[in-house]
């Protein structure tokens, strides 16, 4: 399969969606598959109405912080990748 590039950059459209409540929106979406996380706007967040399940304490380069967490899935042409999505919101 193969997308076009939007101003040089490798966007492809992922469908995000909310596997508690079966929200979704269709995103362009820059995608690291060797990446462990994935990381939402908080508008788009609070669009699909994810809610925090629990807490995670992620290291950064100005040290470690607690953020929020959900699930989402991803759909990408068609196959669905369930992934942790942190909030940076600090507690």
């Amino acid at each position: 399969m193969e997308w076009k590039y939007t101003e040089d950059v490798p966007l492809i459209p992922v469908d995000i969606i909310n596997p508690y409540n079966n929200r979704r929106s269709r995103q362009l979406a820059l995608v690291d598959s060797g990446s462990d996380w994935c990381s939402l706007p908080k508008q788009l967040w609070v669009e699909l109405d994810f809610l925090e399940i629990g807490l995670l304490e992620l290291g950064t380069p100005l040290g470690w912080t607690e953020v929020g967490f959900s699930w989402c899935n991803l759909n990408i042409a068609g196959k669905i990748i369930p992934v942790e999505i942190p909030w940076g919101m600090k507690y």
